[in-house]
């Protein structure tokens, strides 16, 4: 029988988890979360879940990995450069446990002095966070072969309390920071300047419901107060899910930007067009691939073990909302939303196989009636400039049908446009209807709430005359609802059916983004002057929207409906008999001058 050397293999395993520089093996953190920190052994011996999963959770650790090595040999180079880290993984993935807890010792292996601080929403989770640390380092977990590969860390001379410690493995004892610290958004990082720094999960869904905007803003604060307290070419990594399209990961991504993306490509067209141009590196998985799979709406699991198809499907019946932000982090998006990207996907025009090379998708129109214009006139407040908002000039056209149905022609956006820039390129827009022989009925915006609206009115007004332009009816509108409100409201008449887009109309695609986003986007004014196409039924003023009304029998709503006369062949498909009455009142209709007492209004049953 062969004897195995015990000193050997110990010799092999520490050569392949240790972080050796450039020489790292492929898969130290991979190992080093398996046996090192025990996770193989653990489950093995437990029963429990296979939550571990090679498919998942060897890529990212592997990323992971590449990360603190790269950063690490960004440090020995002498750059000066805060290293921003962001790992968006669903709910019961083990983000927690691989990425803030095992990563973060691991960090340590070559770097016995370093300094590492854990954060969460409340200290003592991030408390709770620390604890495992402490007894792998300790050899209290005995599952976790660490210290029979690294030693045992502890070390009663030292500080070793319920939220911090140092390690017998340090060597500058004189270091005022400890090896593990910890931090909650109601507690800050005060005093001294941690290597790195792991925010992980700071935001809740319970903290949200409890306290909603009030604690984004502290989340937002405490995330503020990590850049001037971590070292300045040290470690920064956000951990969590995505509860709202401005929760901290999400305000972070749109402040620095995204150098770059892994594991999943983003549900959101808008950041991906950025990625490169910023600072973060993002790891990002959902629950779901919609990619790899030939049912892109449900997607296959990814993680299966943990997340089955039916427990999915459960999961999103019981609380939509809830499964877009926690499961497939992309709150934006769901059944929860009024709008969904399949609904409108049917409402664009397009040019088909058939059509010859020059068609358009404007030559699919049926005939228009008039348009109407809707502008956003973000340059007259200093407010909304400063907040980034858009100037808009979008185009709505009105079939000659009336059935209800509107055909968004397409839109001009700038947020650097000043006054003059507005009129010249709304006068632009006016000629190009002209040119199509297209009237405008009416131009709309937003009333000023700084009591100067009439002024707005005159100038272009002014401007349309000076171009020998018609000037339509120009309204200010009083928008007394919140943004979201009103786009809300007109995202139930796009999902019945009143909304068209043609495919290439200019910035359809921000259309349909702000849409189908509604709550979850900033800016938003070209969806939310859009929504003044349809008018106000209530208001005489602001009627220029026709609700359809399609008697029996109606005809395709694309076609519009008329007055059915007696001679149509709507009145064919009733089938049976006429009455008498009936029969007496089309005969009165093809003879007007009948006597009163002959007609069939003189009797009565």
């Amino acid at each position: 029988m062969v004897q195995w050397s015990l000193d050997a293999e110990r010799e092999l395993w520490r050569d392949v988890m240790a972080p050796k520089g450039l020489d790292t093996h492929p898969d130290a953190l991979w190992w080093f979360a398996r046996l090192g920190w025990g996770i193989d052994p653990f489950i093995r011996e437990t029963g429990g879940i296979r939550w571990f999963y090679e498919p998942v959770h060897r890529p990212f650790l592997r990323w992971l990995q590449n990360q603190i090595i790269e950063w690490k040999e960004s440090r020995r180079a002498g750059n000066v450069e805060l290293w921003q880290v962001g790992v968006v993984l669903p709910r019961d993935f083990g983000k927690t446990v691989t990425a803030t807890k095992i990563a973060m010792l691991w960090m340590h292996l070559d770097e016995p002095n370093m300094s590492t601080v854990i954060g969460s929403e409340v200290h003592p989770k991030a408390k709770d966070f620390l604890k495992p640390v402490k007894e792998v380092v300790r050899g209290t977990n005995p599952y976790a072969w660490f210290c029979w590969l690294f030693g045992q860390w502890y070390d009663p001379r030292r500080e070793w309390s319920y939220e911090r410690f140092e390690h017998a493995y340090r060597t500058a004892t004189g270091l005022s920071e400890p090896s593990f610290d910890t931090f909650g958004v109601d507690k800050g990082i005060t005093g001294y300047h941690p290597l790195a720094v792991v925010f992980d999960d700071p935001i809740s869904r319970n903290k949200l419901r409890d306290t909603g905007g009030a604690w984004l803003k502290s989340v937002q604060i405490a995330h503020d107060a990590v850049f001037p307290a971590v070292r300045k070419d040290g470690f920064y990594m956000l951990v969590g899910n995505r509860y709202l399209i401005d929760d901290i990961i999400g305000k972070a991504l749109a402040d620095d930007g995204v150098l770059s993306w892994d594991g999943m490509p983003p549900n959101d067209p808008e950041l991906a067009k950025k990625i490169g141009s910023g600072r973060w590196r993002v790891y990002y998985l959902q629950a779901r691939d919609h990619m790899n799979t030939t049912n892109y709406e449900q997607g296959e699991p990814v993680l299966p073990c943990v997340w089955s198809h039916k427990r999915l499907l459960q999961e999103e019946a019981r609380d939509a909302s809830d499964y877009a932000a926690q499961l497939d982090n992309d709150p934006a998006t769901g059944e929860h939303m009024p709008l969904v990207k399949e609904q409108v996907a049917t409402m664009r025009i397009a040019c088909t196989a058939a059509c010859p090379k020059d068609c358009s998708p404007r030559q699919h129109l049926p005939a228009i009636e008039y348009a109407t214009v809707h502008c956003d006139t973000a340059y007259r407040t200093e407010d909304r400039r400063r907040k980034g908002d858009t100037n808009v000039i979008a185009v709505w056209l009105h079939p000659a049908s009336r059935n209800g149905i509107v055909y968004f022609d397409g839109a001009k956006m700038d947020a650097t446009w000043r006054a003059e820039d507005f009129n010249d390129e709304l006068v632009k827009t006016m000629l190009e209807l002209r040119r199509r022989m297209i009237r405008v009925r009416v131009i709309t915006a937003d009333k000023n709430p700084g009591g100067l609206s009439g002024l707005w009115t005159s100038s272009v007004k002014q401007a349309l005359e000076g171009a020998r332009i018609r000037v339509p009816d120009i309204i200010e509108i009083n928008r007394k609802t919140g943004k979201d409100d009103r786009i809300r409201a007109a995202a139930a008449l796009w999902v019945e059916g009143y909304v068209r887009l043609l495919e290439d109309a200019q910035n359809r695609a921000r259309l349909e983004y702000e849409m189908l986003r509604v709550g979850f986007v900033k800016p938003r004014d070209l969806s939310d002057c859009s929504a003044d196409v349809f008018g106000d039924e209530d208001k005489d003023e602001l009627h220029w929207w026709y609700r359809p009304y399609y008697a029996m029998g109606g005809r395709d709503p694309n076609e519009g409906d008329y007055p059915i006369s007696p001679g149509d062949e709507d009145l064919k498909g009733f089938g049976g008999r006429i009455g008498d009455l009936e029969l007496m009142k089309r005969y009165d209709e093809q003879h007007p001058n009948l006597a009163p007492e002959t007609s069939a209004e003189s009797f009565h049953y």
